[in-house]
C-alpha cells in the first residue's frame, strides 16, 4: 500500500466551499514562515521566526502529492462514514468504472486533531453575528472530531488569466427511476423538483431555473441545447458565456461519451427502483452515488498563442473545441443506507408516486378531493 502523506505543520487551509457531508479548503504551503491571515487555518497560525525546518519537514512540506489539490473534510454526520473507508470504496468501486481522466482524483492524507479543531473554530466564528460568510443552510454542523484522515482531491478551479472558465451541476437521474408509475409526465429528476418548486412557492421564494436530465442524454441536439441554457442560465452570470461558449458546450456534452456512460451505470446498476431495491447492496448503492455526482467542466480559452516571439491576437489560432475542456466527475463517495437514509429514500419516492408528481396530477394548495 502507498504510503499516506500528512498534511504538513504549516500548511493553512481556506474554505472554500460546502456541501451536505463534507468540507473543501485550499491548502497553501509556504516556503518560509506560516500563514498568518486572519481567516485561514492551520497547524500552526501564529507569527515565529523563520527557521529552516528539518529535511523531514522540507519534504513533508513540499511533497508533490499536494499540488494541484484541494482538501476536503468531513463532517459529522450519522450518514457519513470515516475517510480511510469512503477512500477505499473509492478505489474498489469507482474508479473501476471510469476513465482516471475523467474523475475528480482522491488522496488520502494524516490530518491531525488539532487541524480539525482549528476548522471547526474557524467555522463557528464565521457564523457569528455581522459575519455570516457560512452559508445559513450549512450552519450548525461542523467536521468530524474523531476523523484522522482527510481527502485530496484535484483542484478544477479555472485559470482565468488563461481565460478558462469552470462549469458545474450534477446530471442527476439519467433514466427514469424504475418505481416511476405508468403514464409518467415527468422524469424523477422533474418530479422531485416540480414538488420542491411548490415548497418554494409557498415560501414566497423565486423559482429557480433548472433542467431535464433526459434532455442531457437525448442525442437530440436541440435537447442539449436547451439543457445546456439552463446550465449556464442557473450559474453565476460571465460575461464568457456568450453564444460561442454555450455551443462549444452543447458540441462537447452531445459528442463526448462520459453522460452517456454515466446513463448506461445508472440504468444497470438498478433495474427494480427504490422502493424494491435491496438497498444494502453495492450495485444500487452506486446508482445511487452515480445520481448525485457533480460533473465538472473546465473550459479553455478558444485560441491558443502559436510559439511565437509576438503574442498579439493576429498570432493566435483556433483549437479543436473538445480538446480545451476538461470533464472530471466528483462527488462520487459511496452512499451509505444508514442513519434511516433507506427510510428518507423509499419515502420520499411514494410522496411523489402518491401525490402524483410523476404523472403531472398533483393538486393545488387548499384542493381536496370529496367524494361523492
Amino acid at each position: 500500500m502507498t504510503p499516506v502523506p500528512t498534511l504538513p505543520p504549516r500548511a493553512s487551509l481556506r474554505y472554500l466551499a460546502e456541501g451536505a457531508a463534507n468540507i473543501v479548503y485550499r491548502i497553501t504551503i509556504p516556503r518560509s514562515s506560516p500563514s498568518t491571515t486572519a481567516n485561514t487555518v492551520g497547524a500552526d497560525c501564529q507569527s515565529k521566526p523563520t527557521t529552516k525546518p528539518s529535511s523531514e519537514e522540507e519534504a513533508l512540506r513540499y511533497d508533490p502529492v499536494f499540488e494541484g489539490k484541494l482538501l476536503r473534510l468531513r463532517k459529522a454526520l450519522p450518514s457519513t462514514v470515516c475517510n480511510e473507508e469512503s477512500y477505499r470504496r473509492f478505489q474498489d468501486v469507482i474508479r473501476t468504472l471510469f476513465p482516471a481522466e475523467n474523475l475528480v482524483e482522491q488522496v488520502l492524507v494524516h490530518v491531525t486533531p488539532h487541524v480539525i479543531t482549528e476548522c471547526n473554530r474557524r467555522l463557528r466564528l464565521d457564523e457569528g453575528e455581522g459575519v455570516g460568510t457560512r452559508p445559513r443552510k450549512r450552519r450548525g454542523v461542523y467536521l468530524a472530531l474523531n476523523e484522522t484522515f482527510g481527502t485530496l482531491i484535484t483542484d478544477m478551479s479555472p485559470d482565468v488569466n488563461a481565460g478558462e472558465v469552470l462549469v458545474e451541476f450534477k446530471p442527476k437521474w439519467l433514466v427514469q427511476s424504475p418505481s416511476a408509475p405508468k403514464g409518467a409526465r415527468r422524469c424523477r429528476t422533474c418530479a422531485l423538483r416540480a414538488k420542491k418548486e411548490r415548497q418554494r412557492r409557498g415560501c414566497g421564494e423565486a423559482r429557480s431555473l433548472a433542467f431535464c436530465p433526459l434532455d442531457l442524454v437525448s442525442r437530440d441536439r436541440g435537447r442539449v441545447k436547451r439543457a445546456v441554457t439552463a446550465v449556464c442560465s442557473s450559474s453565476l452570470e460571465s460575461p464568457l458565456y456568450t453564444q460561442e461558449f454555450r455551443d462549444r458546450l452543447v458540441d462537447f456534452l452531445y459528442e463526448n461519451p462520459l453522460v452517456q456512460r454515466l446513463k448506461q451505470l445508472q440504468e444497470k446498476l438498478d433495474r427494480t427502483g427504490i422502493l424494491e431495491a435491496n438497498v444494502t447492496s453495492r450495485d444500487f448503492l452506486t446508482a445511487m452515488t452515480l445520481r448525485d455526482c457533480t460533473m465538472f467542466l473546465k473550459v479553455g480559452s478558444c485560441m491558443k498563442k502559436l510559439a511565437l516571439n509576438v503574442a498579439d491576437a493576429s498570432h493566435q489560432v483556433p483549437l479543436e473545441k473538445n480538446h480545451v475542456i476538461e470533464a472530471r466527475l466528483g462527488d462520487l463517495d459511496l452512499k451509505s443506507s444508514a442513519g434511516e437514509k433507506a427510510v428518507y429514500w423509499r419515502n420520499l419516492e411514494k410522496s411523489l408516486i402518491d401525490e402524483g408528481w410523476y404523472t403531472g396530477t398533483e393538486k393545488e394548495p387548499g384542493v381536496t378531493e370529496i367524494d361523492l
